[in-house]
């Protein structure tokens, strides 16, 4: 994992009905970038949040490239097994969708989310039940 070097404000706008006024992220990492075979225009990264509360959020970023390939590897993977083939993508976790997977990209699209007041509905939430009761 990287830590994108930002330290970002984000502020809600004044017309949401919010129980928080801003978010203030205190940290911001990517779990692919640093690894040698990563694209940032066909790939995927975990990012996680922490929040100036101490609270962790995750979701998965990912390109239309990189969902296309993993529809493409299931097809195969059906066929290879004798099994009709799988003609969708189910997207059971949180996913966000982004054209690439730079740092600044990465950013303005957390910008974005929390401007919008869907910050926490987007990314999922870590508890401690999730990390092991730590």
């Amino acid at each position: 994992m990287i830590k994108v070097d930002t330290l970002t404000t984000l502020k809600t706008p004044d017309d949401l009905k919010s129980t928080r006024s801003f978010i203030e992220i205190r940290h911001l990492w990517m779990d692919r970038p640093s690894e040698p075979d990563f694209d940032p225009e066909t790939d995927s990264a975990d990012v996680i949040v922490e929040t100036d509360s101490g609270e962790l959020w995750s979701a998965l970023f990912v390109t239309l490239p990189y969902l296309e390939s993993q529809m493409k590897l299931s097809m195969e993977h059906a066929l290879s097994i004798a099994m009709p083939p799988v003609q969708y993508a189910t997207l059971e976790d949180s996913h966000v969708l982004v054209e690439d997977l730079r740092p600044e990209t990465i950013e303005d699209t957390i910008d974005c989310l929390v401007e919008r007041g869907i910050f926490e509905t987007v990314f999922s939430r870590y508890t401690r039940k999730d990390s092991g009761g730590k």
